[in-house]
């Protein structure tokens, strides 16, 4: 293990003699924890039988309850824009993960170059390793853009990834991917338009049955009008799987709008719609094509760094109907509260919700059901060099019959101190 520290600080450091500029290094260590877990309910008379004294019984998973160590090693340019790099360690009960990330801006004549790369490597060092416990995986991307004016530009990426486990099991498995992407944008008076086109290849040594071919287009616009902001995306692509009949190979149509209005100095009304249509061959006896569609609206209150929204929100999924059946169709509906902060040592992000699912066609152990959802971010600076952050969600489902009661709790803490 001392032998990857010394080249980790080695790399770290010799930016200086890379680059010409000495850099700006800094150091960060502290303590975690992290909490994955799921909880249901089972009636005690499906088990037991109908003289069981208990009703209810409650069965807990927990796939992760343990406490870290951690170490950061930054390395900056002094202007934060040419170059930066990272590595992290970080040693659990049983665990030990290493991460190295850096980034790379350099110019050649008028062509910007973009490099990015980072690796992950986790090792079970305490106990017998389970298949996904050990892995390194691997990732990085060159972009190049050129401009032809100080309005349009072009750009071209190349990109790729590893993942490759120690024990590949079913659901675990060995795989690499690469591509590429090229496109244009365009910065007018009212906003920021961009469209590029994609492919992406994956292997997958152990099963040829999960390799697929990935192309597609993209198309966004981002503006800001007199009566408030607009944001659109659009994507269209088609994953090949290149098997017999085109098993499991589909189209699909993705479009997201996010805009938001001023309503006099403080208030605001915001919406967001997402949507989604996914087409199946109509050869495929295992998958049909579905439509999902979401949204929610917002009322707002804002004034410094404090932001508050709460507005209807809905969901639905409609599958087309090829053997008599409504297949996996719902429609939900409730209620979101965010709530934002932004100031000097602190930033916090709360986002709650609740309502009712009504599943088309109910069936043992999918049943309609009552739901809570929360998303907490969080990030204090207690004092100069102190920081405190957490990550937090949960969700609460409420059936009936109650058997089918679920809870999904994830809790990731922090505590640092920078150097």
């Amino acid at each position: 293990m001392h032998r990857i520290w010394v080249a980790v600080i080695f790399v770290l450091l010799s930016a200086e003699y890379c680059f010409g500029v000495k850099p700006v290094l800094g150091v960060k260590v502290g303590v975690g924890y992290d909490l994955l877990s799921q909880e249901y309910f089972l009636d005690s008379a499906i088990a037991e039988g109908p003289d069981s004294l208990l009703t209810r019984w409650t069965l807990r998973t927990t796939y992760l309850d343990d406490i870290k160590a951690r170490i950061d090693f930054n390395v900056t340019h002094p202007d934060r824009r040419s170059y930066s790099f990272r590595s992290t360690y970080e040693q659990a009960r049983e665990l030990i993960r290493v991460r190295l990330n850096g980034d790379w801006r350099p110019t050649v004549g008028p062509i910007a170059l973009e490099w990015r790369g980072q690796t992950d490597w986790r090792v079970r060092y305490r106990d017998t390793s389970k298949p996904g416990d050990t892995y390194f995986s691997g990732s990085g991307s060159i972009r190049a853009r050129y401009p032809f004016s100080s309005q349009l530009s072009t750009f071209v990426q190349a990109q790729g990834n590893i993942v490759s486990f120690e024990y590949p099991a079913q659901y675990v498995y060995d795989y690499y991917r690469v591509g590429g992407k090229v496109g244009m944008e365009l910065i007018s008076a009212t906003g920021l338009a961009g469209v590029s086109a994609f492919l992406l290849q994956r292997q997958v040594p152990d099963s040829q049955n999960l390799d697929y071919d990935n192309a597609g287009l993209d198309a966004s616009w981002l503006s800001s009008y007199g009566w408030g902001d607009l944001d659109l995306f659009a994507r269209f692509d088609h994953k090949n799987y290149n098997q017999p009949g085109d098993q499991d190979d589909y189209r699909r149509l993705e479009l997201t709008a996010r805009s938001r209005q001023g309503l006099g100095q403080r208030y605001f009304l915001r919406q967001e719609v997402e949507a989604a249509q996914y087409f199946y061959n109509d050869e495929d006896l295992l998958n049909a094509s579905f439509l999902e569609l979401a949204g929610v609206v917002q009322m707002g209150y804002q004034s410094g760094g404090l932001m508050v929204g709460a507005g209807p929100e809905g969901k639905i999924l409609r599958e087309e109907d090829k053997n008599g059946t409504t297949g996996e169709d719902y429609t939900e509906g409730g209620l979101q509260l965010d709530l934002d902060y932004l100031g000097s040592s602190l930033f916090g992000s709360l986002e709650w919700s609740t309502g009712y699912r009504t599943l088309a066609l109910e069936s043992e152990g999918q049943t309609d059901f009552f739901y809570q959802r929360l998303n907490i971010l969080f990030d204090w600076t207690l004092q100069e060099r102190w920081t405190f952050s957490l990550f937090g969600a949960a969700e609460w489902e409420w059936h009936s019959p109650s058997s089918d009661d679920s809870r999904l709790y994830l809790l990731s803490t922090a505590l640092s101190y920078s150097f």
